[in-house]
């Protein structure tokens, strides 16, 4: 109901017209976020402050990490991602900008390419335990709906692979 008398404010005020279609996808975006909310008791159960940290896979395991990242002031989403080894260390990563989408879709887009570099187990971890799949989501928020792939880290997120790989404790709020 919400979407529709927006809509219609937006064509008696301004004389912008919105395409069905785009609502249709606004209402499907709309209605997976509130049942996400519901189904992670987010509305009935207030949230508890907690310890959260990176943790690696065994021997001789890879791991892929994955966040989605949405920049309210643009409306722009973005998603990135590593992959590490048992050590916590740099394998691979990449960082993608989706352009104007939902938190969610930013999220799936983020796992959907992980999952074109890894073999192995896809694990998201709390961003507090994700802080470098939280830094390569957010990185590339410039992109022109490309997608870049790194065989290095980058520079900045050393300190972060860093702290993960020790065992670096983050409280979660």
């Amino acid at each position: 109901m919400a979407l529709r008398m927006k809509s219609r404010n937006a064509l008696i005020f301004n004389n912008k017209r919105t395409p069905p279609h785009v609502l249709f996808q606004q209402a499907c975006s709309l209605a997976i976020d509130t049942r996400l909310a519901l189904a992670s008791n987010i509305l009935t159960h207030p949230r508890l402050p907690r310890w959260i940290r990176w943790f690696p896979l065994d021997f001789p395991f890879l791991k892929l990490n994955t966040d989605g990242a949405l920049n309210h002031s643009s409306g722009r989403a973005s998603a990135g991602g590593l992959i590490r080894d048992h050590g916590g260390r740099w394998i691979h990563g990449f960082a993608i900008n989706i352009g104007p989408q939902t938190s969610y879709m930013a999220e799936l887009w983020g796992r959907w390419i992980g999952l074109q570099l890894a073999l192995e187990l896809v694990q998201h971890t709390l961003r507090e335990g994700n802080t470098a799949a939280d830094f390569m989501a957010s990185i590339e928020q410039d992109l022109n709906h490309n997608t870049a792939f790194f065989s290095t880290p980058p520079p900045d997120i050393n300190s972060l692979l860093h702290g993960d790989s020790v065992g670096t404790l983050f409280l979660r709020i």
